[in-house]
């Protein structure tokens, strides 16, 4: 459809060599840019090498990104002396429209700016209203090279061996080196062949510091309690760091990162310093951190923060009971000590150990010591005399178990509380009952467990309070078919816990699932097939605002009906949200009707919830709706040459926010093709010319629109009508 390509030989209109007039004037044009656009003069800059330049980074030119719409935009580095050869672009071969360019673009990192670019290469032109050049943005100003409508006389210059610094603009961001179309239509052609290309950058910030972690918190921090404490240090920088330096008293370390200089941020832009210094041989009180870095240009930062540092464990303490060390019924007893002077680090945590007389210390626990040095509301495990031990932790954490060998006795003797599991109720057979009671203080609370017979996996029931029973319930449809045992937890008013797994009888306590009367719930679209029974598709395809007719049934596994039955439609949303869309309700043959709006592919879920002697049920329903656009051609009939704009407005929506994407297709070869791709206005409008090049005698075309598949638009691929336009060729 379109007119072949086929290149030329490269610049056969072109002189291969210069004129020693022409160098001149290439010369003079460099003087004339560096007395206009004299370069930074400071000592915070850097220089990014690309092409040959670049040879210590293997000559690579990845500071420089295509920025083109026709042409041939490519780069061949090391050049090698070749002809063609560099960062170049192109545009030969062909005749191009107005606006057509090739080109390459080098964008500073955020926050500095372009002082001047050294360059050596060669440029050439058929005509004045091509552009061979390299500007400076956002002025816009000509850098180097011949901007079209300028310099007429003149056609192509090549300084390979003699690269010149050109100076750019104040603010500068941006270079970009273009061959440029500058009227309506231009014959082939023009090109540009950058071989040196050092573009030297101005970074006026330093690099930034972060420091956190409880290091530098303001907290106290030991180095030999525990885990040592958490530095993270981290510099950044547009142009990139350079090296960090962390000093802490005698310890300096310091890490290095290695820089590409052929990148325009040349060393990370972000590092992290692997290697911190220590706490652990410091003395007790407030070292100073200094911690420095420089970046690619050599800005150097550096920030300071206190360290809090404490190495030594508080001195042991002799406990006492408050109201004495006798024997108690109440599982609560108050332990204080003598107050401890404040060193360094204040004290946090008091810890303590219940232990047995043979030396096993069942129970352990921490808590918070406030104002006072106290820790009260202690609860012993069971029955028994025990020793209370207590040690203390400072504020960095530094804490030894060693330090409560002083002891104090402490004396309890509970009752637990007596469980055993219910009988089944016929009537309401997930019903789980436990009877619970305790002779002193009462049952407080507890939690039913269920898990499959012979597993290892308990799960937890919610579980309340009534009357002297504790009652869960079977979530039936989260459990499968099989045989479940259960165990029970209680706890008394004063702490004492019991558990059970057998029934009144003694036997285990255990379900078979299901338990109630097993249902089975059908959804979907009714279709027949010849020569095939009715049947209910589950996924359906219908198009846009059409009305979905589902047919439903609900009965048990026997088939026999359940009417009455309250049929619940939710419909499952991107977000993980389920909410309820409708409801319906079977007749006597366990039947329902549910109409659905096909505005977007839907997933709805369709749920019985059952009832205390029947079981529930639920099913999906999947219905997808196609993307649908309009198209519409400016011309039917056109002539080899010209051109047509299609445009269409994309009517199923919500869009994606930066609209949706549509691909252009033609029937081709049998079939059909994607010669394009677009995307459409946040309000699905959209515009696309085409033009006929290569069309020889009367040919008709066919063409569509097609919406593919994407993510964050809630439909599936379809495609517009099919339009046709009739080329009438030589």
């Amino acid at each position: 459809m379109g007119a072949t390509f086929r290149p030329r030989t490269a610049y056969a209109h072109m002189s291969s060599h210069l004129s020693a007039r022409l160098r001149l004037l290439s010369l003079a044009a460099t003087a004339a840019a560096l007395i206009l656009f004299p370069g930074s003069a400071t000592a915070r800059t850097y220089t990014v090498v690309s092409c040959n330049s670049a040879v210590s980074y293997g000559s690579n030119a990845s500071a420089w990104e295509r920025y083109s719409n026709a042409g041939s935009t490519y780069e061949t580095c090391p050049s090698n002396g070749g002809f063609t050869a560099g960062v170049s672009n192109r545009m030969t071969g062909q005749s191009f429209s107005g606006f057509n360019f090739s080109g390459h673009a080098f964008n500073a990192p955020p926050g500095t700016t372009i002082t001047s670019v050294r360059w050596g290469g060669r440029v050439a032109r058929g005509a004045c209203y091509w552009g061979t050049y390299m500007r400076a943005m956002p002025s816009a100003r000509t850098v180097l090279g011949f901007a079209n409508g300028e310099h007429c006389s003149q056609t192509d210059f090549d300084i390979t061996n003699y690269p010149i610094t050109y100076g750019v603009p104040a603010g500068t961001t941006r270079l970009e080196q273009l061959v440029f179309c500058g009227a309506a239509t231009c014959d082939a052609g023009a090109a540009m062949h950058s071989h040196v290309l050092e573009v030297t950058i101005d970074d006026p910030q330093p690099p930034s510091i972060s420091l956190s972690g409880r290091m530098v918190s303001g907290e106290w921090v030991s180095g030999t309690a525990g885990n040592p404490p958490g530095l993270d240090l981290t510099a950044s920088d547009s142009s990139g760091i350079q090296t960090i330096e962390a000093s802490l008293e005698l310890q300096r370390p310091t890490e290095s990162f290695q820089c590409n200089w052929s990148h325009p941020s040349p060393c990370p832009v972000q590092a992290s310093m692997g290697s911190v210094p220590s706490v652990a041989e410091l003395s007790d009180g407030r070292h100073a951190l200094r911690v420095s870095a420089t970046d690619a240009a050599g800005n150097w930062a550096s920030v300071a923060k206190d360290v809090w540092v404490d190495n030594t464990p508080p001195d042991p303490v002799a406990p006492e009971i408050a109201g004495g060390s006798g024997w108690r019924r109440t599982n609560s007893f108050d332990a204080v000590w003598a107050d401890q002077p404040i060193v360094a680090a204040p004290i946090t945590t008091v810890h303590w150990k219940l232990c047995l007389a043979d030396g096993t210390c069942p129970t352990r626990g921490e808590r918070a010591v406030g104002n006072s040095p106290e820790l009260s509301d202690i609860r012993l495990p069971a029955p028994g005399d025990y020793r209370l031990h207590i040690w203390l932790e400072d504020a960095a954490g530094n804490q030894r178990e060693a330090n409560s060998a002083i002891s104090v006795p402490v004396r309890f003797d509970p009752e637990p509380p007596i469980l055993s599991f219910a009988p089944t109720d016929a009537s309401d057979p997930l019903k789980v009952a436990v009877n619970a009671s305790d002779g002193l203080s009462g049952v407080a609370g507890g939690e039913i467990e269920m898990r499959a017979a012979g597993g290892n996996t308990w799960h937890g029931m919610a579980t309340v309070r009534e009357g002297s029973q504790l009652v869960a319930y079977v979530d039936d449809e989260r459990f499968r078919t099989g045989l479940y045992e259960f165990r029970a937890h209680a706890q008394d008013q004063a702490g004492n816990e019991a558990s059970t797994a057998t029934r009144v009888d003694g036997a285990t306590a255990s379900l078979r699932l299901p338990a109630r009367i097993s249902t089975r719930l059908r959804v979907g679209h009714r279709s027949q097939r010849p020569h095939r029974k009715v049947r209910l598709d589950t996924r359906i395809a219908a198009s846009l605002d059409s009305t979905v007719r589902l047919t439903g049934r609900l009965t048990n596994t026997d088939g026999q009906p359940i009417d009455a039955g309250s049929i619940e439609a939710l419909e499952r949303r991107p977000d993980g949200t389920t909410p309820t869309i409708g409801l319906a309700t079977t007749s006597r043959r366990g039947t329902f009707r549910y109409l659905l709006r096909a505005t977007h592919n839907r997933d709805v879920v369709f749920r019985y919830g059952g009832s205390r002697r029947i079981g529930a049920a639920s099913t999906v329903v999947h219905v997808r709706v196609p993307g649908a656009t309009s198209i519409k051609a400016s011309h039917r009939v056109v002539r080899n040459g010209d051109s047509v704009l299609f445009v269409g407005q994309v009517r199923t929506q919500p869009l994606p926010p930066a609209g949706k994407l549509l691909e252009m297709q033609a029937f081709f070869r049998g079939r059909w093709r994607t010669f394009s791709t677009l995307r459409t206005t946040t309000l699905g409008r959209w515009r696309f010319r085409y033009r006929f090049g290569a069309t020889l005698g009367r040919v008709t075309y066919r063409f569509r629109a097609r919406l593919p598949t994407e993510g964050g638009y809630p439909f599936i691929g379809g495609e517009s009508r099919v339009v046709r336009v009739v080329v009438l060729g030589a």
